[in-house]
């Protein structure tokens, strides 16, 4: 690949040691033909405003965020088209009041307790029979109907709303048992006593934790889990991940410095080390889950999937003499990874000035670096809404990235 993945031995944060244990080259060598890097400018160095930017193109689809848009365009028949468990800007919906209800992020708390919110009654100790539990919910209906509050907001949109989800959408979740379905954990007695609660692991449970091994304890790994669990089972058509913003220790090793990326400050190169190895090798095992599940059409679920690494902003391009330990300040300068075999991989789409180690944009038909061209959030929106097939006024085209 024209990028090649820069390691190093990490200093200590602390005196513990930051992560960084996974190759970076290990991932170029099984993924790199999907791999493209795409250079692009922001307009923002503040975290939250800058993240919702490149989620949402600046604005560019009326205010949608771009897995809104795919939800809007690829989730009509799944029940919770759009599943968000990141935080932040990454979370907040957009901003086009005429987007349907069912295609804004449902937003996950944990994913290893989400299965749990899919049923509303399985789990409960001494729970009824399901025919008395369909009974009350029939007398509960006619009284809600009969009260002063059903007669007062009798019309009210919100109230319609969320009945007609009770009526429709909690039955076909029910029914789909996405309870065992999407269950990440194991049977444990101590933690997670699911067999005393009458429910039971998924039957990828094994595959994924194996995957996954930390998942109990490393938040970005369970995300990455329950991402696999929607896509295979059918259950989401945009999912949101995103690493924590705190601390995550695996023994003694920092996975994850404080902050994530924004540790930078502190020590950009072992930050930048430690981050994209924590990244990409949660992305390898996500794509090797997704590349080893049938899609029921001859091909597999990687072959129609896409993986946009989103960013806030960038880093000051600074390094004092003979340092190899130092920090950075923000920068509106950057670039975006996107993995997918929607794209022509095993290249950067763009160039870096030798003098200033700031990128600069390429031209769309061609692929080659333009000094002096910019590419803002709204290209990467349209480069990752063309490789998935979704349109609005205006799109960009570039055909030098997507892949016929």
């Amino acid at each position: 690949m024209a990028c090649a993945a820069w390691e190093k031995k990490n200093a200590n944060v602390g005196g513990l040691p930051l992560g960084g244990a996974f190759l970076q080259r290990t991932f170029l060598q099984k993924h790199g033909a999907d791999t493209a890097v795409m250079t692009v400018e922001s307009t923002s160095v503040n975290h939250l405003v800058g993240q919702k930017r490149f989620v949402t193109g600046a604005g560019i689809n009326a205010g949608r965020t771009i897995m809104e848009a795919i939800a809007a365009v690829h989730g009509g028949s799944v029940p919770l088209p759009n599943c968000n468990l990141a935080d932040g800007g990454y979370l907040e919906p957009g901003d086009d009041p005429s987007l349907d209800p069912r295609s804004r992020p449902e937003a996950v708390a944990d994913p290893r307790t989400f299965p749990l919110a899919t049923h509303g009654f399985r789990g409960v100790a001494n729970v009824p029979a399901d025919a008395l539990i369909r009974r009350a919910r029939g007398v509960r209906d006619r009284l809600e109907g009969l009260s002063p509050f059903g007669h007062t907001f009798q019309n009210a949109p919100l109230r319609q709303r969320f009945l007609e989800q009770r009526r429709t959408f909690l039955p076909d979740v029910e029914a789909r048992d996405l309870i065992t379905r999407l269950m990440l954990v194991a049977d444990d007695p101590a933690r997670f006593p699911l067999a005393d609660a009458g429910l039971q692991s998924s039957p990828d449970g094994v595959r994924v934790r194996e995957k996954f091994p930390g998942l109990l304890g490393d938040e970005l790994e369970a995300q990455a889990a329950l991402a696999f669990m929607l896509a295979k089972t059918g259950t989401s058509a945009a999912i949101t991940i995103a690493p924590s913003f705190s601390p995550v220790l695996e023994g003694a090793t920092l996975e994850n410095p404080p902050l994530a990326f924004d540790f930078s400050h502190n020590d950009h190169p072992g930050t930048q080390n430690a981050m994209w190895s924590r990244m990409l090798r949660v992305i390898d095992g996500l794509v090797d889950l997704l590349k080893s599940e049938p899609d029921g059409q001859g091909a597999t679920l990687w072959d129609r999937s896409l993986i946009y690494v989103a960013t806030d902003f960038g880093r000051e391009k600074i390094r004092p003499a003979n340092a190899s330990a130092y920090g950075t300040g923000h920068h509106l300068n950057n670039g975006v990874v996107m993995v997918s075999p929607l794209l022509r991989g095993n290249r950067v789409y763009g160039g870096i000035d030798p003098t200033t180690l700031l990128t600069y944009g390429f031209d769309p038909s061609s692929g080659e670096a333009v000094p002096g061209t910019v590419m803002r959030e709204g290209d990467v929106y349209a480069v990752v809404a063309g490789a998935l097939g979704v349109d609005y006024p205006g799109r960009r085209s570039f055909p030098a990235m997507i892949r016929s």
